[in-house]
């Protein structure tokens, strides 16, 4: 909206706050979104808890509130003179206010209001004032405390709202004056679509014309007295009349014939019609254009005949407005087919013109009969003839609706010799002759040209021979110079392979060193709790036992029933059994982790001894089994620092690997986060997690909350001789990213710096490496796993 020219840039400017309804409304969407103060007095004509918003109208008009504060109590009924002090907004059709709290200031009765039309009514001038409006009530339906009145004029549909307080449905069918405020309904590029009107009580919709009980009691009229002038014709009083239905949409439209006559009705409807079916109708009298129609019809089958005989159209000519509705039967050439969504159009050329006919595919069956008709065939069509209008309301051509495929009869088929058959053969006439032109003059030329690449090739083949003996010269000569280069580079392999090995028995040496040491660091722990368990064991007390009980039989039996000491020597024994058993089973526990600890010693020697001979063996292993093998050689150490192991084991299938290579990487990474927690007072934890991050791959994660990694380190963690620990030799990693790459793996580290810990994730394929190749050197045999 846009008030006269200044009018909302001085109320911007000089006004603020805004102190009337129209001053909002003027405002532009621009303007309404920076939320101008206003503060303005009005009457409450709407509000209800399910919508959320009021309208409150002042002399200059009505404005939307929206979420308004009410005060006072009772202060939101309409016909309330309440001060409203809010912000502006944009609105969904004009600007609204919001944030608004609202004050009662006084009582105005709310009487009539502005009779008003629909069409005046979309304007959209009428928003938000209090007016009436009357049409006839379709239907009545509750909503949330609401009642939705969904109604109808000649001129097109608006709902109006109010509160469910009492029923209405009474009101169905009857044409009804509704009192209440006119609200514009607004699609998201803020344009007008529909109309609502806000009622605020039952009490304010007046009944003009009741429901009838009988609707078909009313004089009945012939199709052609309904266009001629009466007395009695009004736009909201029905008429009835009778016709032989020629075409029906169930639940939208049917067009009936009389004689010449023909009549077009809206009806909601669901009976169906067959062609030839006489109907009794009663309907609204209205308009479409130029079209005469009954609206909101009621019909009844009286009985039934045939259809009536189509009008045969002349070939050509201008549009017979006299045919308009009527069932008339035309001939023409098909030109196109167009198939949508809801109907299937033909059209069709007769000498001199054009015309459509259309058949509603969504109400048909076989539709695609007619879509799939040859272009230039014959047809024959039976449908209703529709007079089509340019934007003038001046008529410019006609079209036929059709009821079915059946109303499409062929005629005669196209001719296979089509113009479009003839201009493509003789396109493919002329690419051929200027083929054969272009292969006549192509063949021609090649010939010349060959005899001049046989001259060529001649010379050239002298020149060739010629080259070839120099350049076989040539090759002898490199030949011997490459020989005595052989020679000389074997000596140098020779040379090199020695040092290769010598330097491959230190790593080797350096690496069964390291990971001994890891494991010798549990032996050690183990034998000390044996030797603290060992000094702590209560054997002795077995003798003193003993010895009480070899007194003779008969003061045995005084002792042990009278004396205090040999009532509790049974009680005594019992609980010296049960430590003495306890003591042997932590006993056998410390020798079976000592014992598991030397063989892995043994394995750890053996298998970098037989390195320079056979590979390591391969073999299906349950990871899980592993990292608790892994886990018991190091729990010692971890029980006397303190650390809190935490387990997360996923199910994941059985690896293909070298047993004592991964368990070797297990207990160098469980070691160095236990290194890496020395330094914690504290909470230190460890977890150590087992899953699957692809389908083919399994993954071992330890993480600790220890000293973490600088992010300059991380690059060079598993760079051999690195390290970061004083005592360190930094051969632990290496070896374990070394193993991990052999077994077709990877070993990786993470973390987020200086006391976030570490992560370091050892990760394996399932199936093993992919390719084991041997190479042999004299009677060393290295294994090379490559992933």
């Amino acid at each position: 909206f846009a008030g006269p020219p200044g009018t909302h840039a001085n109320a911007v400017s000089n006004s603020l706050p805004l102190r009337l309804a129209e001053q909002v409304r003027y405002l532009s969407h621009e303007e309404a979104g920076c939320h101008l103060p206003v503060e303005l007095r009005g009457v409450v004509t709407w509000w209800h808890e399910q919508t959320g918003f009021a309208y409150v109208e002042d002399t200059s008009g009505g404005v939307r509130v929206m979420n308004p504060e009410w005060v006072d109590p009772d202060s939101w009924k309409p016909g309330t003179v309440v001060i409203v002090r809010g912000e502006t907004c944009a609105g969904e059709f004009v600007p609204a206010v919001t944030n608004a709290v609202v004050l009662r200031d006084g009582w105005w009765t709310l009487e009539s209001g502005k009779l008003i039309t629909l069409e005046e009514a979309f304007t959209g001038a009428e928003d938000g004032r209090w007016i009436e409006m009357s049409g006839y009530v379709r239907t009545v339906t509750r909503v949330d405390g609401l009642i939705k009145l969904h109604m109808t004029t000649s001129s097109g549909e608006f709902d109006a709202w109010t509160p469910a307080t009492q029923p209405l449905d009474s009101l169905k069918g009857s044409i009804a004056r509704v009192r209440g405020v006119c609200a514009a309904v607004a699609n998201k590029r803020r344009q007008l679509t529909g109309i609502q009107v806000w009622c605020p009580e039952p009490s304010r919709i007046i009944v003009e014309v009741p429901a009838p009980e009988d609707p078909f009691a009313v004089p009945q009229r012939a199709i052609g007295d309904l266009r001629r002038f009466n007395m009695e014709s009004a736009l909201d009083k029905r008429v009835r009349t009778t016709g032989t239905v020629t075409l029906h949409v169930p639940r939208h439209y049917l067009y009936i014939q009389d004689g010449d006559e023909s009549l077009f009705i809206l009806s909601q409807q669901g009976d169906p019609l067959q062609p030839g079916d006489v109907v009794d109708v009663v309907g609204f009298p209205g308009n479409q254009g130029r079209r005469f129609l009954l609206r909101e019809a009621v019909y009844r089958v009286v009985w039934q005949q045939n259809e009536p005989t189509p009008i045969q159209l002349a070939n050509g000519g201008p549009v017979n407005l006299d045919l308009d509705g009527l069932l008339v039967r035309g001939e023409g050439t098909v030109v196109n087919a167009i198939a949508t969504g809801t109907e299937t159009e033909l059209l069709l050329q007769t000498d001199d013109s054009m015309f459509k006919a259309s058949l509603e595919t969504q109400h048909s069956h076989n539709a695609h009969v007619v879509y799939n008709l040859p272009k230039g065939a014959r047809v024959a069509v039976t449908g209703i003839y529709e007079v089509q209008s340019d934007e003038n309301g001046k008529p410019r051509g006609f079209a036929l609706r059709l009821r079915s495929p059946a109303d499409v009869v062929l005629l005669k088929r196209p001719p296979w010799w089509t113009a479009t058959r003839l201009k493509w053969l003789a396109v493919g006439v002329g690419t051929i002759l200027v083929l054969v032109l272009c292969w006549n003059a192509t063949v021609t030329r090649k010939n010349k040209e060959l005899n001049l690449a046989r001259a060529a090739l001649q010379s050239a083949n002298e020149e060739l021979e010629q080259r070839v003996r120099e350049r076989t010269r040539e090759l002898q000569e490199q030949i011997a110079a490459k020989e005595r280069a052989y020679k000389q580079l074997e000596q140098a392999q020779q040379s090199l392979m020695l040092a290769s090995r010598q330097a491959g028995m230190a790593e080797v040496a350096t690496s069964v060193l390291h990971n001994v040491g890891n494991v010798l660091n549990s032996v050690n722990i183990s034998i000390a709790m044996l030797n603290e368990r060992l000094r702590h064991l209560r054997v002795e007390n077995v003798s003193k036992a003993a010895a009480l009980l070899k007194k003779p039989a008969e003061q045995l039996a005084q002792f042990l029933i009278h004396d205090p000491k040999g009532r509790s020597l049974p009680e005594y024994l019992e609980k010296l059994g049960e430590a003495l058993a306890q003591d042997k089973q932590a006993l056998q526990a410390e020798v079976k982790t000592l014992i598991k600890s030397v063989e892995h010693i043994k394995v750890i020697v053996s298998m970098q001894q037989s390195l320079a001979k056979k590979g390591g063996v391969l073999e299906q292993v349950d990871i899980t089994e592993l990292v608790e093998d892994a886990i018991q050689v190091i729990s010692p150490a971890y029980e006397r620092h303190r650390i809190e192991l935490i387990k997360d084991y996923m199910s994941v299938p059985p690896v293909l690997v070298d047993r004592h290579q991964v368990m070797q990487i297990l207990i160098n990474l469980l070691t160095n986060a236990k290194q890496a927690l020395i330094e914690r007072p504290t909470g230190k934890k460890v977890v150590v997690q087992v899953a699957m991050p692809k389908p083919d791959r399994v993954s071992v994660s330890v993480t600790d909350n220890g000293i973490g990694i600088p992010p300059e380190n991380l690059g060079r963690i598993f760079t051999q001789g690195f390290t970061t620990r004083a005592g360190g030799h930094g051969f632990g990693l290496h070896s374990g990213a070394n193993a991990a790459k052999q077994l077709g793996g990877s070993l990786t580290a993470y973390s987020k710096g200086p006391g976030h810990g570490a992560t370091f994730v050892l990760e394996l394929p399932i199936g093993g490496p992919k390719t084991l190749k041997k190479i042999a050197k004299s009677d060393t045999t290295f294994v090379v796993k490559s992933a």
